[in-house]
């Protein structure tokens, strides 16, 4: 470890940069990693304590020139994201933003023209039932994909939202009949399926 090459970045905690990455130590113990890629901008962020999230925070947001293509690995909660929402671009921003379940960046990225696409519509199925509904506002349609990512994660709610929309109800019934903890949503799906089933006639 070549000490004269580090950054100090809190109280014990330093940066060491390395090839492709800058290491964070606490003492003489890695606790971090920013990795770069052949480009030399960020590709992944990870911290292997929460408590020295702030300290990678204050880095890169520290070190302006640093491009942040990617955060893999980012501990993915609504205020460690918040400080960085600035450094990232809007698609980037909208991806972590449903995973980490927080409207109020996803809201941030749709309105600095992050783009609505088939993915963001199948992670907010499993993640966010507020997000799906931001979907149906764009007119999106991946319904299909977005109902059988809510069926396979066990998101009740947005099962509930997107059997307004399928087109097959019958398939999702029938799924119901595989797992003894879809037989509440089986009984939705069979009066949702008899209501639309009236009022087509």
């Amino acid at each position: 470890m070549k000490l004269e090459k580090k950054e100090l970045c809190g109280k014990n905690v330093f940066f060491i940069k390395k090839k492709n990455r800058f290491s964070m130590y606490a003492h003489k113990k890695k606790i971090g990693e920013i990795a770069l890629n052949e480009n030399g901008s960020v590709v992944k962020m990870s911290a292997y304590n929460k408590k020295y999230v702030k300290n990678m925070i204050f880095f890169i947001n520290t070190h302006k020139e640093l491009v942040i293509e990617d955060i893999k690995g980012f501990p993915l909660k609504h205020n460690f994201l918040s400080e960085l929402k600035e450094r990232l671009t809007p698609d980037t921003l909208l991806h972590y933003a449903i995973l980490a379940n927080s409207t109020s960046l996803a809201r941030y990225a749709i309105e600095r023209e992050a783009k609505l696409t088939r993915e963001t519509f199948i992670n907010a199925a499993i993640y966010s039932t507020q997000l799906v509904e931001i979907h149906f506002k764009d007119n999106l349609d991946f319904i299909e994909e977005a109902m059988e990512a809510a069926f396979e994660h066990k998101n009740y709610t947005n099962i509930r939202i997107l059997a307004k929309k399928t087109k097959n109800l019958e398939k999702y019934i029938e799924m119901c009949n595989k797992e003894e903890k879809y037989q509440v949503i089986k009984k939705e799906l069979i009066k949702a399926f008899i209501k639309r089933r009236s009022n087509e006639k």
